[in-house]
């Protein structure tokens, strides 16, 4: 917002956002961040794995984005699941379906090889980590 009120040349501020993205585009930030790219006409890339509005509420493609990070090996099948800073217990081979019912405001992901340094065996297939709404 100091950059726009500043009248900062939008490309400076465009570049800046797209390579800072993985800074930003998480947890209470992401929301923040996207509806002044959205009031600003920003070109940021964005995510196949979620669309935003005009408020800058991300909506998931739940299955898209699981499916991709068990994909690349960054996740198992069945991963630990927190949920507003809380480990979520759900049936085995459940994760997508848990999720679904959800509303989701943001995901990330704590990778195999990090999460099990952090949970020891629990963590062995990664973690899901979720803020709702």
């Amino acid at each position: 917002e100091i950059l726009i009120d500043q009248k900062t040349e939008k490309s400076l501020i465009e570049k800046s956002l797209n390579d800072k993205k993985e800074i930003w585009d998480k947890g209470e930030w992401a929301e923040k961040f996207w509806k002044i790219i959205r009031e600003n006409d920003f070109k940021i890339i964005e995510s196949n794995h979620y669309t935003i509005n005009e408020k800058g509420e991300k909506k998931y493609n739940v299955k898209l984005f699981i499916e991709e990070k068990i994909k690349l090996n960054e996740i198992g099948e069945n991963p630990l699941l927190q949920v507003n800073n809380s480990i979520t217990k759900y049936s085995e081979n459940t994760l997508l379906e848990t999720l679904e019912k959800l509303e989701i405001k943001d995901i990330q992901i704590i990778p195999k090889q990090k999460s099990v340094s952090l949970f020891g065996k629990r963590g062995a297939d990664g973690m899901v980590n979720v803020l709702t709404r």
